[in-house]
């Protein structure tokens, strides 16, 4: 059951990743493509003790959890257009977006969890891509429906130290459905394959974990900015305040830079060359379980983008500069809420 379920789940992602197209309204002529996800944190289905990190562990046998989480981001997608300035005009093309996730995952097997995640955008501003060629163009649509997610995850490891310290891994593979609104900065312009391990180590009150992998999709070019197939990692670690669930304290930090050669040419004729286009944020958090069961738990957190992009501008003159920032799709802060159940939580993670 565990390689059926994988086995199919891959299938499909590869053979709709590959799919040609024949006139790809994604990749415009002008470069200023929608079709790219606003938002590049995923919420794991399963949940964590992190916002970026998912469980390490499986769900036990026929036990589930649900939940609905709540973000909101400051100015993911920001960019800079020709002006009298010489510093250049500012377009907020995403300004401000408040999203919601529904989140579902089942343990099928002893080792086998699945998962599904349904992300939305319930309010955004911004001047969308017209901004750049005009000032009087209609801004991006107030809401829209983002990519829904499919994920399977097989345990690896689940070992116990001692009575309070545990080791815990599993290979997780979750695919993004191109399902939303491409016109919104809402959706991908093809299927997403993200392949990941994910880790974690409990010593008494404290606890670690981390997770690497891939996120491959087509590629979405916007003002020169590539969005293509690139790398995940994401590490944290936190503390339990008081016992028993009712406090706990995490910080984290992850990146995605993209495996796309950001090379191109500015109106000006200053060649972009050497670029890293890496979105980045690190967030802090408390979550609590306030009941005896275990069954609810409540997590809020917050924190800014990383400027971990770059790039190197070589003018006609031939002089050559190097630029620091947040890649595109970093806010320059995030709020996060989730509010998760879990059945028969004793049994679980």
């Amino acid at each position: 059951m565990p390689r059926t379920a994988l086995s199919l789940l891959l299938a499909i992602a590869l053979a709709t990743v590959a799919l040609p197209a024949a006139a790809d309204p994604c990749k415009p002529d002008n470069g200023l493509s929608s079709c790219i996800d606003a938002n590049a944190l995923w919420m794991a289905p399963e949940g964590g003790r992190f916002v970026s990190i998912p469980h390490s562990r499986t769900l036990a046998p026929e036990r589930f959890t649900f939940g609905v989480g709540a973000s909101y981001l400051s100015r993911p997608i920001v960019l800079k257009a020709p002006s009298p300035d010489p510093e250049g005009r500012e377009i907020r093309v995403v300004d401000n977006a408040v999203d919601a996730t529904l989140l579902w995952a089942y343990g099928a097997t002893r080792r086998l969890e699945l998962g599904a995640a349904l992300p939305m955008v319930l309010y955004q501003t911004g001047a969308g891509t017209a901004g750049l060629t005009s000032q009087s163009a209609p801004p991006v649509a107030r809401s829209a429906a983002r990519d829904p997610r499919l994920d399977a995850a097989y345990a690896l490891i689940d070992r116990k130290l001692d009575g309070t310290s545990r080791i815990a891994a599993k290979a997780r593979l979750a695919l993004g459905l191109p399902f939303g609104d491409e016109q919104s900065f809402a959706g991908d312009r093809s299927f997403v394959l993200s392949p990941s391990l994910v880790s974690s180590v409990t010593l008494g009150r404290f606890y670690a974990a981390g997770s690497v992998g891939l996120r491959l999709r087509k590629t979405s070019a916007l003002a020169g900015a590539r969005l293509g197939s690139g790398l995940w990692g994401a590490l944290g670690a936190g503390v339990d305040i008081l016992p028993r669930g009712l406090l706990s304290f995490g910080a984290e930090a992850w990146t995605l830079p993209t495996l796309v050669s950001q090379d191109h040419t500015l109106p000006n004729g200053t060649r972009v060359q050497k670029g890293v286009l890496a979105p980045a944020e690190w967030l802090t958090s408390f979550s609590s379980s306030p009941l005896a069961s275990g069954e609810l738990t409540l997590q809020a957190g917050g924190g800014m983008g990383i400027p971990l992009s770059n790039e190197q501008r070589v003018a006609p003159d031939g002089t050559t500069s190097t630029e620091h920032f947040a890649g595109i799709t970093t806010p320059r802060f995030r709020v996060v809420l989730i509010v998760r159940y879990v059945k028969n939580s004793d049994s679980t993670h």
